[in-house]
């Protein structure tokens, strides 16, 4: 967890606050928690919401790269 912390650090500090990638990085954080959260309330082990934090993800990965 100490080194998620680390990364999560160094990527604000490179990144200003209102890049995109940052801003897509904390949407996805935020879908990611609720998620988890509906995974262990259902018991489902596949998200309905999988393919949409797929793209999320994908998208998260384009914006980076192209900033």
């Amino acid at each position: 967890m100490a080194a998620n912390n680390l990364s999560t650090e160094r990527f604000n500090i490179i990144l200003p606050i209102n890049h995109p990638a940052k801003v897509f990085s904390a949407m996805l954080g935020d879908f990611g928690a609720f998620r988890w959260k509906n995974f262990i309330v259902d018991g489902q082990r596949v998200s309905p919401n999988s393919n949409l934090l797929l793209r999320r993800s994908f998208d998260l990965q384009f914006v980076c790269k192209s900033g």
